[in-house]
């Protein structure tokens, strides 16, 4: 059991989201605050992708509709929301993939995505 108190809608190092947008754009640069990596700044790069990663058995999950940023993740960042400038969300961060070069950069699934599935909304509560 929780109490109605139990629950903020401030994202430590970012502050109250708005509300939410979608879908992401290419280019729009905002914030993310991982539980490990803390808060972190970087920009949307590819919308949209296609995600795959072993997973029961060998066989695959796929995920589509996703986008990559560079948020410099960190193990234990996954479920992080991707804010942008004006903290709507745009995403929630859950994976990394390492780049040709060696860049590790954040996997979202898009907010719209999340919000069906999931059946969840954004607290926007001061």
């Amino acid at each position: 059991m929780t109490s109605d108190n139990a629950m903020v809608a401030e994202i430590k190092g970012i502050g109250n989201p708005t509300g939410a947008i979608d879908p992401p754009q290419n280019g729009w640069c905002s914030n993310k605050t991982g539980s490990t990596s803390g808060t972190t700044q970087g920009c949307i790069w590819a919308y949209p992708q296609i995600f795959t990663v072993p997973w029961l058995n060998g066989q695959p999950a796929v995920f589509d509709d996703i986008f990559f940023a560079t948020n410099s993740p960190q193990l234990g960042d996954s479920g992080a929301l991707w804010l942008d400038n004006d903290r709507r969300v745009h995403g929630m961060m859950f994976a990394s993939t390492v780049d040709g070069v060696g860049y590790m950069h954040s996997v979202y699934q898009r907010w719209a995505h999340v919000q069906w599935g999931w059946n969840v909304g954004i607290n926007t509560a001061p």
